[in-house]
Protein backbone atom coordinates (compact mmCIF):
# COMPACT_ATOMS: atom_id res chain seq x y z
CA UNK A 1 0.00 0.00 0.00
CA UNK A 2 0.88 4.03 -0.76
CA UNK A 3 0.62 5.69 2.76
CA UNK A 4 -0.61 9.00 2.21
CA UNK A 5 -2.27 10.08 5.08
CA UNK A 6 0.76 11.44 7.33
CA UNK A 7 -1.09 14.64 8.33
CA UNK A 8 -3.76 12.36 10.32
CA UNK A 9 -0.11 10.28 11.60
CA UNK A 10 2.69 9.50 10.47
CA UNK A 11 2.89 5.73 9.73
CA UNK A 12 6.22 4.94 9.17
CA UNK A 13 8.74 5.84 12.20
CA UNK A 14 12.52 5.81 12.18
CA UNK A 15 14.25 3.08 13.60
CA UNK A 16 15.37 4.70 16.44
CA UNK A 17 12.13 5.62 17.57
CA UNK A 18 10.77 2.15 17.34
CA UNK A 19 13.81 1.12 19.17
CA UNK A 20 13.47 3.75 21.85
CA UNK A 21 9.99 2.59 22.59
CA UNK A 22 11.15 -0.62 23.01
CA UNK A 23 14.04 0.65 25.51
CA UNK A 24 11.29 2.65 27.20
CA UNK A 25 9.04 -0.43 28.30
CA UNK A 26 11.45 -3.11 28.60
CA UNK A 27 14.35 -0.61 31.02
CA UNK A 28 12.53 2.09 31.71
CA UNK A 29 9.34 1.05 32.70
CA UNK A 30 8.93 2.82 36.08
CA UNK A 31 6.93 5.54 37.27
CA UNK A 32 8.75 8.73 36.85
CA UNK A 33 8.19 11.50 39.38
CA UNK A 34 6.75 9.25 41.78
CA UNK A 35 9.45 7.59 44.14
CA UNK A 36 13.41 8.51 44.93
CA UNK A 37 14.33 4.89 44.12
CA UNK A 38 17.49 4.79 41.88
CA UNK A 39 14.99 2.88 38.61
CA UNK A 40 12.31 5.43 39.17
CA UNK A 41 14.78 8.42 39.06
CA UNK A 42 16.60 7.11 35.68
CA UNK A 43 12.80 6.75 34.49
CA UNK A 44 12.41 10.98 35.64
CA UNK A 45 15.96 11.63 34.02
CA UNK A 46 14.16 10.59 30.81
CA UNK A 47 11.05 12.76 31.05
CA UNK A 48 14.15 15.52 31.75
CA UNK A 49 15.36 14.95 28.77
CA UNK A 50 12.50 15.12 26.37
CA UNK A 51 11.48 18.53 28.04
CA UNK A 52 14.89 19.49 27.14
CA UNK A 53 15.47 18.32 23.89
CA UNK A 54 11.69 19.66 22.74
CA UNK A 55 12.87 23.50 24.37
CA UNK A 56 16.15 23.08 22.59
CA UNK A 57 14.26 22.33 19.20
CA UNK A 58 11.50 25.42 19.37
CA UNK A 59 13.32 28.09 20.65
CA UNK A 60 12.14 27.79 24.45
CA UNK A 61 13.96 29.37 27.67
CA UNK A 62 13.21 27.34 29.65
CA UNK A 63 12.82 23.17 29.96
CA UNK A 64 10.28 23.63 33.20
CA UNK A 65 7.78 25.22 30.66
CA UNK A 66 7.83 22.29 28.10
CA UNK A 67 4.51 20.38 29.77
CA UNK A 68 3.47 16.97 28.51
CA UNK A 69 0.25 16.05 27.58
CA UNK A 70 -1.83 13.24 25.64
CA UNK A 71 -2.06 14.87 22.66
CA UNK A 72 -2.19 18.22 20.99
CA UNK A 73 -5.84 18.28 21.49
CA UNK A 74 -5.23 18.39 25.19
CA UNK A 75 -2.16 21.11 24.79
CA UNK A 76 -5.00 23.69 23.04
CA UNK A 77 -7.79 22.42 25.30
CA UNK A 78 -5.18 23.86 28.86
CA UNK A 79 -3.78 26.93 26.69
CA UNK A 80 -7.30 28.00 26.01
CA UNK A 81 -9.15 27.28 28.82
CA UNK A 82 -6.49 28.70 31.34
CA UNK A 83 -6.85 32.77 32.53
CA UNK A 84 -10.16 32.90 30.94
CA UNK A 85 -11.24 36.32 30.56
CA UNK A 86 -15.60 36.94 30.79
CA UNK A 87 -17.08 38.35 28.42
CA UNK A 88 -13.62 38.85 26.36
CA UNK A 89 -12.90 38.15 23.21
CA UNK A 90 -10.89 35.64 21.17
CA UNK A 91 -9.68 35.98 17.33
CA UNK A 92 -9.31 33.06 15.53
CA UNK A 93 -9.40 31.62 12.03
CA UNK A 94 -11.76 29.63 9.86
CA UNK A 95 -8.77 27.09 9.10
CA UNK A 96 -9.40 25.58 13.04
CA UNK A 97 -9.47 22.32 14.08
CA UNK A 98 -12.27 21.43 16.61
CA UNK A 99 -9.77 20.92 19.25
CA UNK A 100 -10.29 25.12 19.07
CA UNK A 101 -13.80 25.36 17.94
CA UNK A 102 -15.64 23.25 20.45
CA UNK A 103 -13.61 24.60 23.28
CA UNK A 104 -14.13 28.29 22.14
CA UNK A 105 -18.10 26.67 22.11
CA UNK A 106 -17.68 25.93 25.74
CA UNK A 107 -15.96 28.90 26.35
CA UNK A 108 -19.00 30.73 25.18
CA UNK A 109 -21.46 28.85 27.05
CA UNK A 110 -19.75 29.02 30.10
CA UNK A 111 -17.37 32.65 30.06
CA UNK A 112 -19.69 34.19 28.53
CA UNK A 113 -16.72 34.61 25.64
CA UNK A 114 -17.01 35.52 21.95
CA UNK A 115 -14.94 34.82 19.20
CA UNK A 116 -14.25 35.89 15.73
CA UNK A 117 -13.95 33.66 12.53
CA UNK A 118 -11.37 35.22 10.37
CA UNK A 119 -10.91 33.93 6.70
CA UNK A 120 -8.03 34.32 4.35
CA UNK A 121 -7.40 35.67 1.18
CA UNK A 122 -7.39 34.35 -2.22
CA UNK A 123 -3.84 32.97 -1.56
CA UNK A 124 -5.10 31.17 1.61
CA UNK A 125 -3.39 33.55 3.90
CA UNK A 126 -5.14 35.16 7.10
CA UNK A 127 -3.54 39.08 6.54
CA UNK A 128 -2.14 41.10 9.50
CA UNK A 129 -4.55 43.10 8.76
CA UNK A 130 -7.19 40.94 9.04
CA UNK A 131 -6.05 40.07 12.23
CA UNK A 132 -5.59 44.02 13.18
CA UNK A 133 -8.43 44.75 12.42
CA UNK A 134 -10.60 42.35 14.69
CA UNK A 135 -9.12 43.58 18.03
CA UNK A 136 -11.65 44.63 20.32
CA UNK A 137 -11.42 46.61 23.47
CA UNK A 138 -12.10 43.15 25.64
CA UNK A 139 -9.88 40.91 22.92
CA UNK A 140 -7.51 39.01 25.02
CA UNK A 141 -6.44 35.71 22.81
CA UNK A 142 -5.12 35.32 19.46
CA UNK A 143 -5.57 31.85 18.04
CA UNK A 144 -3.62 30.40 14.75
CA UNK A 145 -3.23 27.38 13.14
CA UNK A 146 0.15 27.77 11.59
CA UNK A 147 -0.56 24.74 8.73
CA UNK A 148 -4.23 24.56 7.78
CA UNK A 149 -4.93 20.28 8.10
CA UNK A 150 -7.36 20.51 5.41
CA UNK A 151 -5.72 22.36 2.60
CA UNK A 152 -1.99 22.96 4.17
CA UNK A 153 -2.04 26.43 4.02
CA UNK A 154 1.05 28.49 6.21
CA UNK A 155 0.21 31.77 8.30
CA UNK A 156 2.53 34.06 9.17
CA UNK A 157 2.87 33.03 12.92
CA UNK A 158 6.16 35.62 12.88
CA UNK A 159 3.79 38.86 11.75
CA UNK A 160 1.01 37.69 14.15
CA UNK A 161 3.03 37.24 16.65
CA UNK A 162 4.49 40.66 16.94
CA UNK A 163 1.16 42.14 16.58
CA UNK A 164 0.15 39.99 19.51
CA UNK A 165 2.81 40.93 21.50
CA UNK A 166 2.39 45.29 20.62
CA UNK A 167 -1.10 44.84 21.57
CA UNK A 168 -0.63 42.47 24.85
CA UNK A 169 -2.52 39.66 23.73
CA UNK A 170 -2.61 35.89 24.67
CA UNK A 171 -0.85 34.27 21.20
CA UNK A 172 -1.47 30.77 20.69
CA UNK A 173 -0.36 28.56 17.99
CA UNK A 174 -1.67 25.24 16.78
CA UNK A 175 1.39 23.82 15.36
CA UNK A 176 -0.42 19.81 15.07
CA UNK A 177 0.87 20.18 10.84
CA UNK A 178 3.77 22.12 11.45
CA UNK A 179 5.81 20.81 13.71
CA UNK A 180 8.78 18.51 12.41
CA UNK A 181 7.91 20.19 8.93
CA UNK A 182 9.14 23.71 9.75
CA UNK A 183 11.29 25.68 11.99
CA UNK A 184 9.60 27.02 14.70
CA UNK A 185 11.23 29.30 17.54
CA UNK A 186 8.71 30.06 19.85
CA UNK A 187 10.75 33.42 21.48
CA UNK A 188 11.11 34.71 17.82
CA UNK A 189 7.54 34.19 17.06
CA UNK A 190 6.35 36.08 20.65
CA UNK A 191 3.70 32.28 21.08
CA UNK A 192 3.14 31.85 24.61
CA UNK A 193 1.26 28.64 24.37
CA UNK A 194 2.38 26.68 21.10
CA UNK A 195 0.91 23.32 20.88
CA UNK A 196 2.16 20.14 19.06
CA UNK A 197 1.38 16.80 17.78
CA UNK A 198 3.73 13.73 18.97
CA UNK A 199 2.70 11.76 16.77
CA UNK A 200 2.94 13.39 13.35
CA UNK A 201 5.72 15.38 11.92
CA UNK A 202 7.68 14.94 15.19
CA UNK A 203 7.68 11.29 14.00
CA UNK A 204 6.77 10.33 17.43
CA UNK A 205 3.98 7.97 19.14
CA UNK A 206 0.22 8.42 19.50
CA UNK A 207 -1.04 9.09 22.60
CA UNK A 208 1.71 11.98 23.61
CA UNK A 209 1.29 15.84 22.32
CA UNK A 210 3.41 19.09 24.31
CA UNK A 211 2.65 22.17 25.26
CA UNK A 212 5.34 24.92 25.31
CA UNK A 213 4.79 27.55 27.47
CA UNK A 214 6.42 31.28 26.67
CA UNK A 215 5.91 33.89 29.24
CA UNK A 216 2.48 32.41 29.98
CA UNK A 217 1.16 30.56 33.10
CA UNK A 218 -1.24 27.54 32.34
CA UNK A 219 -4.46 26.43 34.42
CA UNK A 220 -4.76 22.51 35.32
CA UNK A 221 -7.19 20.99 33.21
CA UNK A 222 -6.99 17.76 35.29
CA UNK A 223 -6.62 16.92 38.62
CA UNK A 224 -4.66 14.69 40.77
CA UNK A 225 -1.50 12.85 41.26
CA UNK A 226 1.24 14.98 40.43
CA UNK A 227 4.30 14.02 42.55
CA UNK A 228 4.59 17.56 44.18
CA UNK A 229 2.53 19.08 47.18
CA UNK A 230 0.68 15.34 47.85
CA UNK A 231 0.01 16.70 51.34
CA UNK A 232 -2.68 19.56 49.92
CA UNK A 233 -5.95 18.29 48.75
CA UNK A 234 -5.41 21.47 46.44
CA UNK A 235 -4.25 20.74 42.60
CA UNK A 236 -0.63 22.29 42.81
CA UNK A 237 -0.42 24.72 39.53
CA UNK A 238 3.60 24.88 39.65
CA UNK A 239 4.72 23.98 36.07
CA UNK A 240 5.17 21.55 34.47
CA UNK A 241 4.26 18.77 37.16
CA UNK A 242 1.12 20.84 38.29
CA UNK A 243 -0.45 20.23 34.79
CA UNK A 244 0.68 16.95 33.98
CA UNK A 245 -1.65 14.82 36.48
CA UNK A 246 -1.58 10.84 36.33
CA UNK A 247 1.36 8.29 35.10
CA UNK A 248 3.39 9.45 32.38
CA UNK A 249 4.28 6.39 29.29
CA UNK A 250 8.18 6.60 29.65
CA UNK A 251 8.14 4.54 26.48
CA UNK A 252 5.83 6.90 24.51
CA UNK A 253 8.02 9.90 26.01
CA UNK A 254 11.52 7.94 25.16
CA UNK A 255 10.06 7.66 21.64
CA UNK A 256 8.74 11.34 21.12
CA UNK A 257 12.96 12.45 21.89
CA UNK A 258 14.22 10.33 19.77
CA UNK A 259 11.89 11.56 16.92
CA UNK A 260 12.34 14.74 17.58
CA UNK A 261 16.11 14.09 17.74
CA UNK A 262 15.52 12.54 14.09
CA UNK A 263 13.74 15.21 12.99
CA UNK A 264 16.38 17.92 13.91
CA UNK A 265 19.06 16.77 12.37
CA UNK A 266 17.09 16.17 9.03
CA UNK A 267 14.78 18.81 8.80
CA UNK A 268 15.77 21.07 6.06
CA UNK A 269 16.06 17.97 4.10
CA UNK A 270 12.57 16.56 4.38
CA UNK A 271 11.19 20.37 3.88
CA UNK A 272 13.00 20.38 0.72
CA UNK A 273 11.67 17.30 -0.40
CA UNK A 274 8.22 17.34 0.78
CA UNK A 275 7.99 20.90 -0.86
CA UNK A 276 8.88 19.35 -4.12
CA UNK A 277 6.87 16.85 -4.07
CA UNK A 278 3.79 19.02 -3.16
CA UNK A 279 4.59 21.73 -5.74
CA UNK A 280 4.56 18.56 -8.22
CA UNK A 281 1.32 17.28 -6.82
CA UNK A 282 -0.17 20.50 -6.96
CA UNK A 283 0.34 21.22 -10.39
CA UNK A 284 -0.69 18.44 -12.03
CA UNK A 285 -3.87 18.91 -10.11
CA UNK A 286 -4.60 21.44 -11.41
CA UNK A 287 -3.98 20.95 -14.73
CA UNK A 288 -5.95 17.59 -14.43
CA UNK A 289 -10.33 18.18 -15.96
CA UNK A 290 -12.96 17.55 -13.48
CA UNK A 291 -10.32 18.12 -10.54
CA UNK A 292 -10.76 20.65 -8.02
CA UNK A 293 -7.76 21.30 -5.89
CA UNK A 294 -8.25 23.66 -2.51
CA UNK A 295 -4.59 23.96 -1.83
CA UNK A 296 -3.22 26.89 -2.14
CA UNK A 297 0.88 26.70 -4.66
CA UNK A 298 2.78 27.02 -1.31
CA UNK A 299 0.74 24.41 0.73
CA UNK A 300 3.12 22.38 3.40
CA UNK A 301 2.66 18.87 2.78
CA UNK A 302 -0.94 18.73 2.15
CA UNK A 303 -2.81 18.93 -1.23
CA UNK A 304 -6.87 18.40 -0.69
CA UNK A 305 -9.36 18.03 -3.88
CA UNK A 306 -12.48 17.06 -5.63
CA UNK A 307 -13.19 15.17 -8.47
CA UNK A 308 -16.80 16.53 -10.15
CA UNK A 309 -19.51 14.33 -9.58
CA UNK A 310 -18.24 12.01 -7.18
CA UNK A 311 -17.97 12.70 -3.28
CA UNK A 312 -14.05 12.43 -1.35
CA UNK A 313 -15.43 9.27 0.45
CA UNK A 314 -16.04 7.77 -3.61
CA UNK A 315 -12.99 8.94 -4.46
CA UNK A 316 -10.87 7.48 -1.31
CA UNK A 317 -12.17 3.89 -2.07
CA UNK A 318 -11.47 3.92 -5.63
CA UNK A 319 -7.95 4.88 -4.53
CA UNK A 320 -7.74 2.10 -1.99
CA UNK A 321 -8.96 -0.23 -4.20
CA UNK A 322 -5.51 0.85 -6.08
CA UNK A 323 -3.26 0.21 -2.95
CA UNK A 324 -3.82 3.80 -2.26
CA UNK A 325 -4.39 5.30 1.19
CA UNK A 326 -5.58 8.91 2.16
CA UNK A 327 -8.29 10.62 3.98
CA UNK A 328 -11.70 11.76 3.40
CA UNK A 329 -14.41 13.36 4.87
CA UNK A 330 -14.49 16.73 7.32
CA UNK A 331 -11.26 16.48 9.03
CA UNK A 332 -12.50 17.78 12.04
CA UNK A 333 -12.60 21.15 10.59
CA UNK A 334 -16.07 22.22 9.64
CA UNK A 335 -15.53 25.53 9.02
CA UNK A 336 -13.14 25.02 6.14
CA UNK A 337 -15.50 23.38 4.67
CA UNK A 338 -18.27 25.60 5.11
CA UNK A 339 -16.11 28.07 3.71
CA UNK A 340 -15.18 25.62 0.71
CA UNK A 341 -18.52 24.81 0.28
CA UNK A 342 -17.45 20.67 0.66
CA UNK A 343 -19.96 20.00 3.73
CA UNK A 344 -21.96 17.74 1.90
CA UNK A 345 -19.04 16.51 -0.22
CA UNK A 346 -16.01 16.41 1.85
CA UNK A 347 -12.53 16.69 0.69
CA UNK A 348 -9.89 13.70 -0.57
CA UNK A 349 -7.01 14.45 1.36
CA UNK A 350 -3.43 13.59 0.33
CA UNK A 351 -0.72 14.13 3.23
CA UNK A 352 2.80 13.97 2.10
CA UNK A 353 5.51 12.34 4.66
CA UNK A 354 8.92 12.48 4.95
CA UNK A 355 9.58 8.92 3.24
CA UNK A 356 7.20 9.84 0.48
CA UNK A 357 8.28 9.41 -2.87
CA UNK A 358 8.31 10.37 -6.54
CA UNK A 359 7.29 7.81 -7.56
CA UNK A 360 4.64 7.08 -5.25
CA UNK A 361 3.07 10.39 -6.42
CA UNK A 362 3.20 9.62 -9.84
CA UNK A 363 1.36 6.23 -9.30
CA UNK A 364 -1.41 8.52 -7.60
CA UNK A 365 -1.51 11.46 -10.18
CA UNK A 366 -2.48 8.48 -12.78
CA UNK A 367 -5.41 6.86 -10.37
CA UNK A 368 -6.73 10.00 -10.15
CA UNK A 369 -6.71 10.90 -13.65
CA UNK A 370 -8.26 7.76 -14.79
CA UNK A 371 -11.06 8.48 -12.21
CA UNK A 372 -11.55 11.91 -13.34
CA UNK A 373 -11.74 11.08 -17.12
CA UNK A 374 -14.23 8.37 -16.29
Amino acid sequence: MIYLDNCSTTHHKPLSVKMAMLKGIGKYNYNAGRAGYGNAIKASMKVLELRQTACDFFGASDCSNVIITKSCTESLNIAIRSNPKINGNIVTTIFEHNSVLRTLEYMKQTYGISYTLLTPNKFGKITLDSVKNSIQSNTYMVIINHVSNVTGSIQDIEGIGKLCHDNKLIYVVDSAQSGGHKRINVNKCHINYLACAGHKGLLGPQGIGLLICNNAKPNPLLFGGTGTMSDKLQQPTDIPEGIESGTMSVANIMALTAGIKYVNQHLEKFEQHEKILTEYLWKEMNKTKNVICYSPSDAVGVISFNINGKTSTEVSQILEQNKIECRSGLHCAPKVHEYYKTLKTGMCRIGLGYNTTLSQIKRLINVIKSIAEN
